[in-house]
């Protein structure tokens, strides 16, 4: 099988999903089947006290908004909805191996936004900038 590939990943399907725990630790999972146009790929959230609050997160932007986390247990409640996820590689054992790094929704922009008050305060940088900008006015390139 052929290793799924890095990059963030937008209208990804969730096409299976439910709890289950790891025989080792006993640490209750929330896993998740997602396909990308590259195929399918599993996540595996903890719900551990330490990620429970991180899990949530994602789980939201799955798309749940329901109070009881037990629906989710069927994977019925998920199916078919759309979300984005970053896949990274990592070693494990020796192997490199995709896993769901971050699940956001659906073509988010990482809560970047257009911030005019920001924008104000930017402005008083503006005397650095414009001394930049005239040191490089023979250059095409930012001189930063």
């Amino acid at each position: 099988m052929e290793l799924h590939p890095e990059g963030t990943f937008n209208d990804v399907e969730i096409l299976d999903h439910g709890f289950d725990e790891s025989p080792d630790k006993g640490t209750l999972n929330f896993w998740v089947k997602f396909k990308t146009e590259h195929g399918e790929i599993g996540g595996r959230f903890y719900m551990s006290e330490k990620a429970i609050e991180h899990t949530c997160k994602k789980i939201a932007a799955m798309g749940f908004r329901g109070d009881d986390l037990n629906e989710l247990a069927g994977g019925e409640t998920l199916l078919g909805k759309l979300c984005q996820i970053t896949v990274e590689h990592e070693e494990y054992d020796g192997t490199t191996r995709a896993r769901v790094g971050f699940v956001n929704e659906n073509h988010s922009t990482g809560n970047w936004s257009h911030n005019e008050a920001a924008a104000l305060k930017a402005s008083q940088f503006n005397a650095i900038w414009r001394a930049q900008k005239g040191n490089a006015a023979s250059s095409d390139t930012v001189p930063f």
